[in-house]
């Protein structure tokens, strides 16, 4: 019934009370969400990030009224999506013995194509500034949209692509981009 909505009316029914609306959202941004998280943080073990995605929508949940119906529902969940990342890292960092990096699943092996896979490689190896920017665009973010969500000037995040373009291409070679 509400498949045709779209997220911000969603959640605009959803803050009027409806449940429904508010699975539908889940279940659009939650394989988004996983991606974003397993690409911005490598380090994240898969089975964890479930529990992150949990918390980026409790925090939809809380913040519900805090959303402004003029801002765009991507954007806002993003940020959440950002912050929550970091404050898990913040935490992983507080305790003694961290977890040693975490190696694809077989299953995330067999979605992407081996060149995928090298590029992917590539930008997990930028550094974080440069790395949120480029899987922000990839998700279809406009600059402003990632200047929002990263609460930088605009101009700052067009500097950043093409900075990591350029390290990008420096790495895996120019018949790449």
């Amino acid at each position: 019934m509400y498949s045709e909505y779209s997220d911000r009316e969603l959640f605009e029914l959803f803050r009027e009370g409806r449940e429904e609306p508010f699975e539908i959202v889940y279940e659009r941004y939650k394989p988004r969400l996983y991606v974003f998280l397993r690409n911005l943080i490598p380090e994240i073990p898969p089975d964890e990030i479930g529990d992150i995605i949990q918390d980026i929508f409790l925090k939809v949940i809380e913040k519900a009224t805090s959303f402004k119906k003029k801002h765009k529902f991507s954007t806002w969940i993003y940020t959440i999506a950002r912050n929550k990342a970091y404050d898990y890292m913040r935490k992983r960092k507080r305790r003694k013995n961290p977890d040693p990096p975490v190696e694809r699943t077989p299953e995330e092996k067999s979605i992407h194509r081996e060149e995928w896979e090298r590029v992917l490689s590539a930008v997990t190896r930028l550094p974080v500034e440069y790395r949120e920017v480029v899987l922000l665009r990839s998700e279809g973010f406009s600059y402003r949209e990632i200047s929002k969500i990263l609460f930088i000037p605009e101009r700052v995040a067009i500097t950043r692509m093409h900075r990591a373009v350029k390290k990008l291409k420096e790495e895996l070679g120019n018949e790449n981009f």
